[in-house]
């Protein structure tokens, strides 16, 4: 547990000082906060292998225990940030703790997906992080990337849907109600933004994360662990 613990003190500070650098008028606008829950997964992504590698190696976690672990430590973390650098009745607001849920179902996911890419690759914890936080930034941005697609294909609504199903920026901004794609920053970027669309049922997208959690969750455990396996005989 000292090692999540150690993420969670580095969690807190990185957001904290994430949200100082970035120029931001109202750190508790819908907009500001689903960016600052975003930050915080990327973030945790990319510490939370250090932590919790060693831990697992060490027949301390199982892989669902420290995808648990590593997910709440995301999601505290946030709700910690923010009630240093704002008033404690804003922390208190239903939209910040849902998004804290949010971040903490992303964030799971992501662990036991990158647990999947060590076992079963055999990738570095390093690299098994980079290759989740690098996927995960991409879905994110669906919307855009997938936005020049629209004139040449002429399926902008469907495109919308698949966009807005793929990125984990949906559930996020489902769980507190914030209308993410209205945002002035992909009217910008997205031409999606300026097509009808609607977002994907909430509960189908709690039921798509559950699902997927439990199949990542299954293949970690049918994974060989290297730490038990037999090594080679010598000759």
């Amino acid at each position: 547990m000292a090692s999540l613990l150690k993420m969670w003190i580095a969690l807190v500070l990185l957001i904290a000082t994430t949200m100082l650098a970035l120029p931001a008028n109202d750190l508790f606008g819908s907009q500001q906060q689903l960016l600052w829950a975003a930050i915080t997964v990327l973030l945790a992504q990319l510490l939370g292998p250090l932590a919790i590698t060693q831990a697992i190696g060490q027949q301390r976690l199982t892989p669902g225990r420290a995808a648990l672990g590593q997910g709440l430590a995301a999601g505290l973390a946030l709700l910690c940030s923010l009630s240093l650098l704002t008033s404690a009745n804003a922390v208190l607001s239903t939209s910040v703790w849902l998004l804290g849920v949010g971040v903490t179902l992303v964030v799971i996911l992501s662990s036991l997906a990158q647990q999947a890419l060590e076992l079963r690759l055999q990738l570095s914890a390093g690299l098994a992080a980079v290759t989740v936080t690098i996927t995960t930034l991409l879905l994110m941005l669906a919307p855009v990337w997938l936005a020049p697609l629209t004139a040449s294909t002429g399926a902008g609504e469907n495109l919308g849907a698949i966009a807005l199903f793929l990125s984990p920026l949906s559930l996020l901004a489902g769980l507190a109600d914030i209308d993410f794609m209205r945002s002035s920053w992909f009217y910008r970027y997205s031409e999606l933004a300026a097509l009808p669309f609607t977002y994907p049922p909430l509960v189908l997208l709690l039921a798509l994360y559950a699902g997927l959690m439990i199949h990542t969750r299954s293949i970690c455990l049918r994974a060989p662990n290297p730490s038990t396996a037999i090594p080679p005989e010598t000759h």
